[in-house]
């Protein structure tokens, strides 16, 4: 049975810890050691008392639920919030050793992003039905508020630099700035992908300089504070890539090299990108993976993490140490990654579908109105290539009667009436054909007329827009 890879990272902005998220349970590493520092109980067994694992945190399997979807540390108060596939949204007390769950609640709808408030009393979760809500850390019976709403999925949210704003991406291709708490007031919108959006990062040395990426071939680059375009980075080669098969899945900075890792659905590739300037980006490496990328991150001497798709026999995680400023080809044979990359995750019958940002694609109108056109006249050909079987069929079976009545003819009595008939039958027939042929005609020349309403309605459609 194949185990479940880690498919989410997220490290510690102040201690060595990392989380991996292996479908419903996860795991804590400690990346200055290796050391394991809290783990789901191993099933049916006594936790091992072997000295490397003898300061971990063995955590009930019944805390964990359904698969993990996202996961946020809060320094200033050791807590972490997790949200599964099952909307729960649970609260982690993780100060030192102890690895307490704090409260579990239901969310409204499932969760696609998750991050605590500035002050740390709330935390903020955006779902797939297009809205932002604000639950209370401190008491899971208090009803949630409701700060923001898209008429499209969240998929990702963050907070301004000075935290007075909280921007929001969804699958229509917008990013909101809206004040906080107030977040019915928008501030502005920033408005230049074509395709859904699927990761926004505020750079944290470029105080009102946002990064997004998505669906479409290139990062965008903003001044959220004035919603304009600072650049365009291409990061896909539309040449040999299929955009319509990848999406940006991952975006991390790391203030060590001052650098993004951006990954991609199904490559095998990450992509190190400057970001000293903080105004504009530039590629500074290409790492090659072995196994297309779930998640990376960076830890706080700037080597960088990855989870892998990897095979049976493969490694769950490697591991980039930076260099003299640049990256060495990752490896799972590092010191620091010996006690998880093949760490025993739980077994499933058939592994998940764990690439599916580039399902959120839609068709443009250009796209959608062709392929429409396309389709009504397959159908248009298969139903004459029907009726014109059918129309020989009939022949093929008017011939036979009149064979038979010749032959009729001579033979007995019935013979003229036989002989008769026929004409009769051949003008009825040819009626029937013409008919059909007259509607089909008629059915052709109303479908005609409905293409080019629909064209001219898509037309005047783009024009207003």
């Amino acid at each position: 049975m194949p185990r479940l890879p880690f498919h989410l990272l997220q490290h510690s902005a102040s201690e060595h810890r990392l989380l991996l998220a292996a479908g419903p349970v996860f795991v804590v590493l400690d990346t200055s050691t290796g050391a394991v520092v809290a783990a789901p109980a191993p099933v049916g067994e006594r936790p091992p008392r072997s000295p490397s694992k003898a300061a971990t945190k063995w955590i009930p399997r019944e805390h964990f639920g359904e698969r993990i979807r996202g996961v946020c540390w809060n320094e200033a108060t050791s807590t972490m919030a997790v949200s599964t596939d099952s909307k729960a949204l649970q609260l982690w007390r993780t100060s030192g050793a102890s690895w307490e769950l704090l409260n579990s609640r239901q969310t409204i709808k499932r969760n696609n992003c998750v991050v605590f408030s500035p002050s740390g009393s709330d935390v903020i979760v955006g779902d797939k039905f297009g809205d932002v809500y604000r639950f209370p850390v401190a008491d899971p019976t208090k009803r949630a508020q409701l700060l923001v709403g898209h008429v499209s999925m969240i998929t990702d949210l963050a907070w301004s630099h000075d935290r007075k704003f909280i921007i929001t991406a969804d699958r229509d291709e917008k990013i909101r700035v809206s004040k906080y708490p107030n977040s019915f007031e928008i501030e502005r919108f920033c408005l230049g992908h074509e395709q859904y959006v699927t990761r926004i990062l505020p750079l944290p040395n470029a105080p009102g300089v946002l990064v997004s990426g998505g669906g479409d071939p290139y990062l965008i680059l903003w001044d959220y504070t004035s919603g304009t375009i600072l650049q365009k980075l291409q990061v896909i080669d539309t040449e040999t890539v299929d955009i319509k098969t990848t999406a940006v899945l991952s975006i991390k900075y790391t203030s060590v090299s001052q650098s993004l890792a951006v990954i991609f659905e199904k490559q095998n590739l990450i992509l190190i990108i400057d970001a000293s300037q903080g105004r504009s980006l530039s590629i500074k490496q290409r790492l090659a993976t072995s196994q297309p990328p779930l998640d990376v991150a960076f830890d706080s001497k700037g080597h960088l993490w990855i989870a892998s798709h990897a095979g049976d026999d493969d490694a769950l995680v490697e591991l980039a140490v930076l260099e003299d400023g640049a990256y060495l080809a990752p490896s799972s044979s590092h010191a620091l990654v010996r006690n998880i990359a093949h760490f025993a995750t739980p077994t499933v019958d058939e592994l998940p579908d764990l690439f599916e940002m580039h399902k959120l694609r839609k068709s443009s109108g250009a796209e959608h109105y062709h392929e429409q056109k396309k389709k009504q006249q397959k159908q248009r050909n298969e139903l004459f290539d029907s009726r014109k079987r059918k129309g020989g069929a009939e022949d093929a079976d008017g011939g036979a009667k009149g064979d038979d009545g010749a032959v009729g003819a001579g033979s007995g009595s019935g013979a003229g009436e036989a002989g008769g008939e026929q004409p009769a039958k051949k003008t009825r027939r040819s009626e029937r054909q013409a008919a059909k042929k007259a509607g089909a005609d008629a059915a052709q020349q109303r479908d005609a007329q409905r293409d080019d309403a629909a064209k001219a309605k898509t037309e005047a459609d783009a024009e207003a827009e």
